[in-house]
């Protein structure tokens, strides 16, 4: 795809390094440009007005609070301003929306799961719909090693754990006459195939890779969390927004 060709010329190069990092420069990459993009298609002597107006009817809430009918007066004051001030912030967000979901794309296809490593073992499954009990077989090409070619329907569900060189592999999984493929993809980069394959007519439903979930922190936590790749670029995002903005003085 083109797309995929253009942001891996951008960001391809960070693929090697550590997840947190990659993240990093890529939100302080996307972190500057939105942020330059706000600054010169807003006016900002107008916005700075509306936000010292919010600040303003803000503090006089704060005075109000013996006074309901006062503090609700200056209350629908404070929400037409913000209104106003949202306004202004739309345009920015026409120019920025588009590019940065693509961008979301190309992240989620290489930080969301581990990539399945050359020659370390992974499994993958099958979820039916009405062949419990019955047989189902699974092949590969090139040829992968798998534990049991052939596996009997338990709970519905069918698992295979399997083992191969570096290469992209097609998998087929045939239940007499109903059949579903994957292709999974085995390497050392920051690559993988979509783990979920959702078949949409048949009775086998679902032909799951089992990738490990990203966590780019690794085994460091936020009070019992392991953000993945997306918590990760909201922490980056915020903090070098807000450092952004103070520095350029955008309001």
């Amino acid at each position: 795809m083109v797309f995929e060709s253009i942001l891996n010329a951008a960001f391809g190069f960070v693929l090697p390094w550590p997840a947190w990092l990659s993240i990093l420069i890529i939100s302080f990459i996307l972190t500057l440009i939105t942020t330059l993009v706000y600054k010169y298609t807003t006016n900002q002597s107008e916005m700075k007005r509306l936000k010292d107006e919010t600040k303003m009817h803000q503090k006089k809430l704060k005075e109000l609070k013996g006074d309901p009918k006062k503090a609700m007066e200056v209350q629908q004051k404070a929400m037409a301003v913000n209104m106003e001030y949202m306004k202004h912030s739309f345009k920015p967000m026409l120019y920025t929306m588009l590019p940065l979901l693509l961008i979301f794309g190309w992240l989620s296809a290489h930080y969301a799961y581990e990539p399945l490593l050359p020659n370390v073992p992974f499994n993958v499954s099958v979820y039916t719909q009405g062949l419990e009990g019955k047989e189902i077989s699974l092949e590969s090409i090139p040829e992968l090693t798998v534990s049991e070619a052939k596996k009997t329907i338990q709970g519905e569900q069918a698992t295979w754990t399997l083992q191969g060189s570096k290469g992209d592999y097609k998998l087929t999984v045939t239940q007499e006459t109903h059949t579903a493929e994957r292709r999974v993809l085995i390497s050392n980069e920051r690559n993988y195939e979509n783990p979920l394959g959702v078949i949409k007519n048949g009775p086998i439903q679902k032909f799951i890779t089992h990738n490990k979930e990203l966590e780019p922190f690794g085994s460091f936590s936020l009070f019992g969390w392991h953000p993945g790749w997306i918590g990760v670029y909201i922490i980056f995002s915020i903090a070098l927004s807000t450092l952004m903005r103070k520095l350029m003085n955008v309001y």
